[in-house]
């Protein structure tokens, strides 16, 4: 196998029903810059041996039922289950600077344009309509939704994130 011309989405975990669906997991941060993939690689006896696409169906927790043309029984599906899929690495859908691995900014310093430091990042809540920055500033709390339109940068090295904060934001939860 040569991984410089394949990149790994993730791998198959088990069969789905007997009319061989199964359930992959992703090891990506974004799956969902994925659901138009026409064809997959998966890896049978160390060989990328490609498939067509024939439903993807992405679930909420990074996997999702996939049916792969020409896999068409439950005993077709449990001779692959545990193999790797791959895209050709010129597929490979490159991040946004300011998307990539948003959820893993707990522990980094905001830095607001306005207010400078605000504190770190205490944790990342899940809501159902966006994601939000826990942080405590001289032990009050304050929530900023963790939106990509805010981030003006993201130092990884020094961990600090660097944002324009909704104007008044700030200053509502210090009042």
């Amino acid at each position: 196998m040569d991984n410089k011309r394949f990149f790994c989405l993730g791998k198959i975990l088990k069969p789905f029903g007997y009319k061989g669906q199964f359930i992959a997991s992703f090891e990506i941060d974004n799956p969902e810059k994925y659901r138009k993939l026409e064809f997959v690689f998966v890896e049978i006896k160390h060989e990328q041996v490609p498939f067509f696409i024939a439903e993807f169906e992405l679930q909420k927790n990074d996997t999702a039922i996939i049916k792969l043309d020409y896999i068409d029984s439950l005993d077709a599906v449990q001779e692959i289950t545990g193999s790797a899929l791959f895209i050709p690495e010129a597929e490979k859908i490159e991040d946004n600077p300011k998307d990539s691995n948003i959820r893993n900014l707990e522990g980094y310093l905001v830095i607001d344009n306005q207010f400078g430091k605000i504190g770190s990042i205490h944790k990342i809540l899940d809501l159902p309509q966006q994601l939000i920055m826990q942080i405590f500033f001289d032990e009050k709390e304050i929530l900023i939704p963790l939106n990509a339109d805010f981030i003006t940068k993201i130092d990884n090295k020094k961990k600090i994130l660097h944002i324009i904060a909704p104007e008044g934001l700030i200053d509502f939860y210090l009042a």
